[in-house]
């Protein structure tokens, strides 16, 4: 209980920060990935119609 509470004041654990970390990392891959298949769709879009 008393670890549990200066790690609070200490701010976040390891697995906190790697969590965290990962998360963040995975959200932007995701953002990445659908610009770039919306640009992909926009260029096959204007092949297409000229």
């Amino acid at each position: 209980m008393k670890n549990e509470s200066n790690r609070n004041k200490r701010g976040m654990s390891r697995r906190e920060i790697v969590a965290l970390v990962s998360s963040v990392l995975i959200v932007v891959v995701a953002v990445v990935y659908w610009g770039v298949q919306i640009d992909g769709v926009m260029e096959m879009l204007e092949m297409a119609y000229g």
